[in-house]
C-alpha cells in the first residue's frame, strides 16, 4: 500500500507525463486488441463450411501468379476424371445488372457457378433449391441463387421470393434459392449477392487460354491430403504434356481452405 500511495503522489505531482502514460497505455492496449481481432478473423477462425477439413483451395501455378486460374476447357477435362479425387466446383466473377417492372436497374456482385459449388462447401439454400445439373447447359441457365443480405436489402426479406423474375440483359431469370445469412464469410465469396450456373457457351468450351475459372474441391474422404495434392499435380502435368502451348510453364497445387486466406511470404513455412 505504501507502493501504491507512492506511485499516486508521484503521478500527482507530474500530470502531463501521468497523461501521457495513460494515453500510450491506451493505444498500445487498443492496438493490440484490434491487431488480434485482424489476426482472429483472417487467420484463426476456420472457414464457415462443413467438413471443412477435406475442402481444398485449387490453383494453376505460373511464374507471374502462384494462384492462378483455369481455363473453361482445361475444367472441363478435370471434370471428366474428378472421380479421382471427389467433387470440383468451378466459379468465375459476373457482374450482373437486375431489374425489375418500374424498378431501377441495379448492379450486384455475382458468380457464375458449377451446379455443385454449394453441396461442394457443403451447403444448401435456406429458402428453395440449388442449381440441377442439367441448369449448367447454355440456355437453361436462366436461373438465379441469392444471398441472405440480397434477399433482405433488395427484396425486402419477401417470404415469397421463391419463383420471382427478375430480368437480366432483358431476359427473365427465375430465384429459386436463398442462401442461409452463415454461408460465407468476408474472407471467401462474402462479396458475392447473386449467382447463376456457369452456363459455357461453345466458344468457352473450347477455351484453353483464358484462366478466369476459380477451383475449390473436396477430396474423397478415402483420400489423404497428400493423395489428394498428388492427385492434382499429376493432372496439371499431364495437361501440360498434352496442351504445352497452353500449360506447359504452369504447375497445378492445392492449398487446405483454412489456409488459403493468407499468402506465403518469400522463405516463410505457411501455407499460401
Amino acid at each position: 500500500m505504501n507502493d501504491v500511495r507512492f506511485a499516486i503522489k508521484s503521478l500527482r505531482r507530474s500530470p502531463g507525463f501521468t497523461l501521457i502514460a495513460i494515453i500510450t497505455l491506451g493505444l498500445g492496449i487498443g492496438a493490440n486488441t484490434s491487431m488480434f481481432s485482424i489476426l482472429n478473423g483472417y487467420m484463426l477462425r476456420p472457414a464457415p463450411y462443413a467438413d471443412r477439413d477435406s475442402l481444398d483451395r485449387i490453383y494453376r501455378a505460373t511464374r507471374q501468379d502462384s494462384r492462378g486460374g483455369f481455363s473453361p476447357a482445361d475444367y472441363l477435362d478435370l471434370k471428366s476424371e474428378m472421380s479421382g479425387y471427389g467433387e470440383i466446383a468451378a466459379y468465375a466473377s459476373s457482374d450482373m445488372s437486375l431489374s425489375e417492372p418500374d424498378k431501377p436497374a441495379e448492379m450486384a456482385d455475382g458468380l457464375r457457378v458449377s451446379a455443385n459449388l454449394f453441396s461442394t462447401l457443403g451447403t444448401r439454400p435456406e429458402l428453395g433449391r440449388s442449381f440441377r445439373p442439367d441448369e449448367e447447359i447454355f440456355g437453361n441457365h436462366r436461373v438465379l441463387v441469392i444471398s441472405d443480405r440480397y434477399w433482405q436489402n433488395r427484396f425486402g426479406g419477401d417470404a415469397h421470393i421463391i419463383g420471382r423474375t427478375v430480368r437480366r440483359r432483358r431476359r427473365a431469370h427465375e430465384i429459386v434459392g436463398v442462401l442461409p445469412a452463415s454461408f460465407s464469410d468476408w474472407r471467401h465469396l462474402s462479396w458475392v449477392d447473386v449467382f447463376r450456373p456457369l452456363g459455357l457457351d461453345e466458344s468457352e468450351v473450347r477455351d484453353r487460354n483464358s484462366t478466369r475459372l476459380r477451383l475449390v474441391g473436396r477430396h474423397s474422404a478415402t483420400l489423404s491430403r497428400a493423395q489428394a495434392e498428388a492427385f492434382i499435380a499429376n493432372f496439371g502435368r499431364r495437361l501440360a504434356r498434352d496442351f504445352p502451348a497452353a500449360n506447359a510453364e504452369s504447375t497445378w497445387r492445392t492449398i487446405a481452405i483454412d489456409e488459403s486466406f493468407l499468402r506465403r511470404t518469400p522463405g516463410s513455412s505457411s501455407a499460401c
